[in-house]
């Protein structure tokens, strides 16, 4: 665990939160997320998978401290988002922004908070699988997409995807979950530990 805390925005595609945590190992993950209905419970998911991660590790690495900070409105613009990442970006001088997830509209704003303070900032596009990373010393040492994604164990992704909340039991297998267990399972045979 490095001494950095990581910003980043939630959204319903919760693996573009969950694989840069992995990577970076941050003391602190600040969690930015709109004023929409649906949201704090992605976030709690988010980190009921890290303490799964944190349980399944050798020696119990310690899991990241976690904070909720709400952007106003259910689709809040640029400069709404602006505002609340320069509050979170004050208040942690030594953080890094994920600009993956959110709105458009939130990544954007992330974006230009990110670049216009000089603060590392860094992508996660599973479609490539790979991290786009701003040159920056505390991204040096950023692991291999691949080799994040075959630490993964299905308990983690299925609690990253609020599995085991009490939100999804007796839910369908849909084609989408099928699929994204086939996907888990093609990552995870390519990339054995």
């Amino acid at each position: 665990m490095n001494d950095t805390t990581l910003i980043h925005l939630v959204s319903q595609q919760t693996m573009q939160n969950l694989l840069p945590i992995l990577a970076l190992r941050p003391r602190k993950v600040v969690q930015v997320l709109s004023g929409h209905s649906r949201f704090p419970a992605v976030a709690r998911d988010l980190e009921r998978a890290l303490d799964r991660v944190a349980l399944a590790s050798a020696g119990g690495a310690p899991r990241p401290e976690c904070e909720t900070v709400p952007v106003p409105g259910t689709s809040p613009g640029i400069e709404q988002t602006a505002k609340v990442l320069h509050g979170v970006a004050d208040a942690n001088p030594d953080c890094i922004l994920n600009i993956t997830g959110g709105t458009k509209l939130m990544s954007i704003a992330a974006w230009q908070v990110a670049t216009g303070r000089d603060k590392p900032w860094l992508y996660c596009d599973t479609q490539m699988q790979r991290f786009v990373c701003t040159p920056h010393p505390q991204l040096s040492g950023v692991p291999p997409f691949d080799r994040v994604v075959a630490s993964l164990t299905v308990d983690v992704v299925m609690a990253a995807h609020g599995a085991g909340t009490g939100r999804t039991p007796g839910t369908p297998l849909t084609p989408e979950r099928l699929a994204f267990g086939r996907e888990t399972y093609r990552l995870r045979a390519a990339n054995p530990a």
